[in-house]
């Protein structure tokens, strides 16, 4: 136990660039490091150096992408990373080249929702509502359960939702937020 809390203080005071590195080491797996990854970059944002963190993540991409035999954990490793990027875009308004990363992440990982929750979030802000529509009905496909996704669809006014189906989305969302 004691080690452990060491490993996490270690990991904790590390930077992007070393966090990057020892995944690409094979010291640690993403999924092992990945909030403080998410951490650093997101502290790289808030004070301007987004390219900063987008560069670091490329890296860490081109060590996915180039890795031998992967596995689905190395894929959707692969999509995580792309999807900080999408999300840095975003965070800068770069919505059509957020889009890119995120098509990227649903090839790496065709069976992974959040990369088509954010593509309908870019197309939204480009304003390309029908684009949006169809990436939340593939993660609406991906997670049946996701009433958030529902009701934006809804908000949209995709037809495959029924005006008494948005109240009963309603009800479920609020529920399902307040944990009842």
């Amino acid at each position: 136990m004691e080690k452990e809390k060491k490993q996490v203080q270690k990991l904790e005071d590390c930077s992007l660039s070393e966090l990057c590195s020892m995944i690409s080491r094979y010291e640690v797996p993403f999924e092992d490091v990945a909030d403080f990854v998410e951490n650093k970059i997101y502290a790289f944002c808030t004070n301007g150096h987004y390219d900063l963190a987008v560069l670091e993540l490329t890296k860490l991409a081109s060590f996915f992408e180039q890795m031998p035999d992967k596995n689905d954990e190395n894929c959707r490793d692969l999509a995580d990373v792309y999807i900080l990027i999408g999300e840095i875009c975003q965070y800068v308004n770069k919505f059509r080249e957020s889009i890119e990363w995120f098509n990227k992440a649903a090839i790496v990982a065709d069976r992974y929702a959040v990369p088509y929750h954010n593509l309908a979030t870019a197309f939204i802000e480009l304003g390309d509502n029908a684009s949006a529509i169809r990436s939340l009905v593939q993660e609406i496909s991906l997670e049946p359960g996701n009433y958030f996704s529902a009701l934006r669809l809804a908000v949209l006014g995709h037809p495959s939702v029924q005006h008494q189906d948005r109240h009963r989305m309603t009800a479920a969302f609020l529920c399902q937020q307040n944990g009842i």
